[in-house]
């Protein structure tokens, strides 16, 4: 299900390309962020940079479709509006906050307006500041934070990984028989993250516990070539003393 992504100003100052990283989901930027974004090109600094090349983003798209209106594809599949809120259709935010015309609450207005406006659609208020993105949530918004480079430990490849496999796998193993990668592939578990399927993958020099699928006493270790294309079993350490020499 697509979802609507309103930006607060700090991301677009961060990462002018952040309206390209969510996919084909649909890309909300305030007209109020715009009013921001304006105070700071002029800047000979990184904020600067990022606010003009955002401007010539938007501004090429503006060309294309109407950013107020049904928006403009952007080349990920998703659609990019500028709005402001409408006031046919706005959210009881008297009382709310207390400086209704701050740029924060006027952005906080519109996320709140265009939820109320397209209830189907879920909506995410994307914000780099904490104190906004507790604002939100406390108004009854989902509030996230930006940063595309994050990365969970669960990601990180650890050099090993297991797998249930058949009995004749792993006795090929305990045999030192050698056998492809390609026999491995319908044990790669899937993984679901953000609601899509992402299968294990495998890298040369990994290596691999291999658990008999009936019976996890039956097990072996290997080690996937640096070709990536062959499994091998581990060879086994000699008992025999290096140079006549034994640890006790």
């Amino acid at each position: 299900m697509k979802k609507n992504f309103v930006f607060d100003t700090n991301v677009l100052l961060h990462d002018p390309r952040a309206i390209f990283h969510f996919e084909d989901n649909n890309v909300v930027i305030p007209i109020y962020v715009i009013e921001e974004l304006d105070s700071f090109k002029k800047h000979a600094n990184e904020l600067g940079r990022n606010a003009r090349q955002l401007a010539r983003y938007i501004d090429q798209y503006r060309k294309e479709g109407c950013l107020s209106g049904d928006g403009a594809t952007l080349p990920n599949g998703g659609n990019l509006r500028v709005l402001l809120t409408d006031t046919r259709h706005t959210v009881k935010t008297e009382g709310l906050f207390q400086d209704k015309h701050m740029a924060d609450n006027k952005i906080l207005a519109l996320a709140l307006d265009l939820k109320e406006r397209e209830p189907d659609i879920p909506l995410i208020f994307i914000s780099k500041d904490t104190n906004l993105r507790i604002r939100g949530d406390a108004v009854g918004l989902h509030t996230e934070d930006y940063d595309p480079e994050a990365v969970t430990i669960d990601e990180l490849y650890k050099g090993f990984a297991d797998f249930k496999v058949s009995a004749q796998l792993v006795d090929k193993i305990f045999d030192r028989e050698e056998f492809s990668v390609d026999e491995l592939q319908q044990y790669l578990s899937a993984k679901v993250k953000d609601g899509d399927e992402h299968a294990t993958s495998l890298y040369p020099n990994q290596y691999l516990w291999l658990q008999n699928i009936g019976d996890e006493q039956h097990s072996a270790v290997a080690r996937i070539e640096p070709d990536g294309k062959a499994i091998k079993a581990l060879s086994k350490r000699s008992r025999d003393p290096i140079w006549g020499i034994r640890g006790r």
